[in-house]
């Protein structure tokens, strides 16, 4: 009884901080450039009252399907245009994600390997960065799980509901990424059959049935589509390339979302490509699934081996080959980011689990000391990393973030000294993720907005009174965060003009431009900027960040 009352009391406190830590990223600053536009498309959808096609600036916008932007929509509509409304809905279906997983390990395995699937998976950086910088990968990936398990649980039970469920959320994550929604779930649920010998179901028509259920959900996007896109071929729209905006016509939009965008870029027909190597999600892997990263690629090489190598006997296959499956697929992409694998981290939080809960406690005692010696590092690097970020990079007078820090330090040297060997391992894995992701949500990420000046320039604009369309922007970088907090789509020109507008944003360029004509203005605001994205050594050394910084102003011209 006192273990069980134990274990439930750390799984409670496990669940709470991990809770503290995602609802203070609900309430951060909106990122751009990504993150910031798609909350920017979203307020305009809104505002228009256009669900069907999806513009941007008032300009046809044909990247990413409009799932996102519907539920921001709608979320905008319940709590008004803010940060916590633009990521509510995605949240909700981490969560979905979170849950889901567990379900699936536990239909695979057991409870326990589901409840530590699902803790490792809410505890990657991959998941906690889902949470605040959102991306339309954050509600692929909670549906894609979520299908894969509802349609596995409906092979085993034969309810209907839990087949409707299951494609239903195949559409969800087609309408939030594309094709790549129903090709994930299909190679689970096809590894599942095969694996069991029970090849011949995938030949069952209700696999067509649920295609033309998908094909039904997703009518609503493909006549929007149609309409703006493939019944006006002589339209010429603007698409943003690896090499910057390009002019196309005569584009179909239902060719774009279906091929294009997806299968384009592994066969070369997308103009998305860059100089990315093949091993690319090699490394990305490593940060983006820290703290487990280590641990999952043990697991996978001790799956590979035993699977495939050693015993051939039935063992669980899905979550290894979808993982693998993922990962090589889009290893052979010629554009690659690293959100685009995190579709398939659910699946990884599985086998990991597996490995944990049934294979760690049988290992020899070398391979038990290597695994708490590299879980021992990692929190010992994060937590000196943590430090270094509240001490040098941002070392102001706030505690709540101290205190934070040595609660998990404290956790974490007290779970690998006092639990048990597996026990262990978890626990100072889930509390050093909440530790670092705690710092950097109470403590990095509101000091680092300081220096994305679209928030506080909205703020003096409306502070100065001045109308949002007496303004006009001459400045080369994302302005995406300015329109969301300004609630407007600013007119923008390479050079200033006194005859467009009297109120400028512009840079230091434009700026000696117009004393090079001799142009009067008064300087109304002035804000450092760097691109918070695009961290690098010298803005993270207060030494050297001045160095970094270029200046964005708030000008009127007075002639």
């Amino acid at each position: 009884m006192k273990r069980w009352k134990f274990e439930n009391t750390l799984w409670l406190f496990f669940y709470l901080s991990i809770a503290v830590v995602y609802a203070r990223g609900l309430f951060l600053g909106i990122m751009d450039v990504d993150s910031a536009q798609y909350a920017s498309i979203s307020r305009e959808m809104y505002e228009s009252g256009e669900y069907l096609m999806v513009r941007h600036q008032e300009r046809d916008y044909l990247d990413k399907p409009p799932f996102l932007f519907w539920t921001a929509a709608l979320s905008y509509r319940l709590f008004g245009i803010n940060e916590f409304a633009f990521r509510f809905f995605s949240f909700v279906f981490s969560l979905i994600g979170v849950y889901a997983t567990y379900r699936l390990g536990r239909l695979l395995y057991n409870i326990w390997v589901g409840k530590v699937a699902a803790l490792i998976l809410g505890t990657t950086q991959a998941w906690f960065l889902f949470n605040h910088d959102v991306r339309t990968d954050t509600i692929l990936a909670g549906s894609a799980v979520f299908a894969t398990w509802q349609i596995i649980y409906h092979l085993k039970t034969k309810r209907v509901s839990n087949f409707l469920a299951g494609f239903t959320a195949i559409a969800i994550a087609m309408l939030s990424k594309g094709p790549i929604g129903l090709i994930v779930p299909a190679i689970a649920v096809g590894t599942y059959l095969i694996s069991r010998g029970c090849w011949y179901k995938l030949l069952h028509w209700k696999w067509l049935a649920g295609v033309l259920w998908v094909l039904l959900l997703l009518s609503p996007m493909i006549y929007g589509l149609y309409m703006q896109y493939d019944a006006q071929p002589q339209k010429e729209i603007e698409l943003m390339t690896s090499s910057g905006p390009q002019v196309y016509k005569g584009i179909s939009g239902i060719k774009f979302y279906f091929w294009t965008q997806s299968f384009g870029r592994i066969t070369g027909q997308s103009d998305w490509q860059d100089k990315s190597s093949a091993f690319f999600f090699v490394h990305n892997f490593l940060w983006s699934f820290a703290p487990w990263s280590i641990v999952a690629c043990i697991a996978l090489f001790s799956r590979i081996k035993n699977n495939f190598f050693q015993d051939k006997r039935y063992k669980e296959w899905v979550s290894s080959i979808t993982f693998l499956v993922a990962f090589l697929a889009f290893s052979a992409s010629r554009f690659k980011l690293p959100h685009y694998l995190f579709i398939a981290y659910p699946f990884a939080a599985i086998f990991t689990a597996y490995y944990m809960v049934m294979r760690l406690p049988k290992l020899s005692g070398w391979v038990k000391n290597l695994i708490v010696l590299q879980q021992y590092l990692v929190a010992f690097f994060s937590g000196i990393l943590a430090l270094y970020l509240m001490a040098v990079v941002f070392p102001e007078k706030e505690y709540s973030s101290v205190i934070l820090w040595f609660t998990g330090i404290s956790a974490i040297i007290i779970s690998l000294l006092k639990l048990p060997y597996t026990r262990a391992i978890l626990a100072a894995g889930a509390f050093t993720g909440v530790m670092f992701n705690g710092v950097l949500n109470f403590r990095f990420y509101p000091e680092l907005f300081e220096y994305q000046p679209g928030y506080f320039l909205a703020e003096k604009i409306q502070e100065l009174n001045i109308s949002p369309s007496e303004v006009c922007i001459s400045y080369p970088r994302s302005i995406h965060a300015l329109e969301f907090y300004s609630r407007h789509i600013f007119c923008q020109a390479e050079d200033i003009s006194p005859v467009q507008s009297k109120y400028w944003i512009c840079s230091d360029e434009q700026l000696k431009s117009l004393e090079r004509q001799g142009i009067a203005y008064e300087m109304l605001y002035q804000r450092p900027a760097f691109h918070i994205t695009l961290l690098n050594a010298e803005f993270l050394n207060p030494s050297t960040r001045s160095k970094t910084l270029s200046q964005v102003y708030l000008i009127k011209l007075t002639q």
